[in-house]
């Protein structure tokens, strides 16, 4: 029976993400970032510990799948299916204190971090030609604060990406 490896999927992304994060990339993941981003994982940033030395970093996970039958087969599995995996895709940066009333660097960073992030993956609409991938589209972003102390604290994206799958 035939399925399709989510983690295999996780692992085709982070390496797409880890060959653009170099300088001479054609499309740097960290350019024109304070920082470069210094870790991607596969993991729910839910378990990252905060670091200063971790940050800034990108954390790939799954939000959902769902499948549907494509066609007639004698059996359950022999039958095609047409996968879309939801992956998330969170940014973080890390701050200490607003430096400028005017200017919040942490999250024009973040922003700066989310931009570079979707056009490297727009750059793979096929994720660099995976077997079974059909296309891969963000579909958004969300942005968000998470704080440890007056003094530190981190600002957060999340990209939504659809991969559409055909096994």
């Amino acid at each position: 029976m035939a399925t399709f490896s989510l983690n295999a999927l996780k692992e085709r992304i982070q390496t797409i993400l880890e060959t653009a994060n170099t300088t001479t990339a054609s499309n740097d993941l960290s350019s024109g970032m304070d920082s470069r981003i210094v870790r991607i994982s596969k993991m729910n940033p839910d378990k990252v510990f905060a670091q200063a030395t971790k940050h800034p970093s990108l954390h790939i996970y799954p939000e959902n799948v769902t499948m549907e039958s494509q066609g007639i087969a004698k059996t359950q599995a022999t039958a095609k299916r047409r996968t879309e995996f939801n992956i998330n895709i969170a940014g973080i940066y890390q701050s200490f204190a607003l430096e400028d009333i005017e200017e919040d660097k942490a999250q024009k960073n973040l922003e700066i971090m989310m931009s570079n992030l979707e056009s490297v993956l727009r750059d793979s609409p096929t994720l660099t030609d995976y077997t079974g991938v059909l296309y891969q589209i963000p579909t958004g972003i969300q942005y968000g604060i998470g704080g440890l102390d007056e003094d530190c604290y981190f600002r957060i994206g999340v990209l939504s990406l659809k991969v559409v799958t055909l096994y």
